[in-house]
């Protein structure tokens, strides 16, 4: 079974999908999440051994922008 998870936001947003696909991917699913970006995130997803698929920009970099 193939699943997306996505979200855009910070790390309170995206660390719950990277445990949900950690918990999936050990139940046999080729589960990958669609995030930002961030150096904080392709960390965490590299050391999780998940998948990142890149979405939109920084959100670090949104931010800013907007203020």
């Amino acid at each position: 079974m193939r699943i997306l998870l996505s979200t855009f936001g910070s790390r309170g947003d995206v660390q719950p999908l990277l445990a949900l696909a950690v918990a999936l991917r050990a139940l046999g699913a080729d589960a990958r999440v669609c995030a930002p970006p961030d150096e904080e995130f392709v960390k965490l997803f590299a050391a999780s051994d998940v998948p990142l698929l890149p979405a939109f920009r920084s959100v670090r970099d949104w931010i800013t922008e907007m203020l």
